[in-house]
């Protein structure tokens, strides 16, 4: 989907990065030079303040991506500082069907993560069909504020993962 290293928008795939805040919450995104874990120099940096409970998001378009034959969404992941947020993904199909996803296994550290999650657990949503994903970002009892670093934003499936997914639609 994206890797960053343009430094721009749309994605790869022509999608426009946009976020969603809730009252009392900032976020914003920018493309930031820092060590990435693959090869490259630039990463999405999203900066939040997120009051008690908030949450905000930052998605980015799929323009009806039919990616069928994948079986995971994967990302890597980099916090400024620690607690971490509390974080779920969510997609988005054409129909407007979503399913959200919590990001639990990140270990509480300041370091690349790769995030790994099986398109199973969004069960529903039509991946023939994919319109946005979003990372959700939450506070928990207190406010909380940082930057996360997002790279290598990617569908996984077989070799020719987006031509096997085509193929059943012909």
């Amino acid at each position: 989907i994206d890797d960053f290293n343009d430094g721009k928008d749309p994605n790869l795939i022509g999608g426009e990065s946009f976020t969603q805040t809730a009252s009392g919450s900032q976020i914003s995104h920018a493309f930031l030079r820092v060590q990435t874990p693959s090869p490259g120099e630039l990463a999405c940096a999203l900066t939040y303040h997120l009051g008690k409970q908030a949450r905000v998001s930052w998605g980015t378009g799929l323009n009806d991506l039919d990616i069928s034959a994948a079986h995971t969404v994967r990302f890597w992941l980099k916090a400024d500082h620690l607690p971490l947020p509390e974080l779920q993904v969510e997609l988005v199909d054409g129909s407007g069907e979503r399913r959200q996803s919590p990001i639990s296994h990140l270990r509480a550290t300041t370091s690349w993560q790769r995030v790994a999650i099986p398109l199973r657990k969004f069960p529903g949503v039509n991946t023939n069909r994919l319109s946005r994903f979003l990372l959700h970002i939450s506070a928990t009892d207190q406010p909380q504020q940082g930057i996360l670093y997002l790279d290598d934003l990617q569908f996984v499936g077989p070799a020719s993962v987006f031509f096997r997914s085509l193929k059943d639609n012909l």
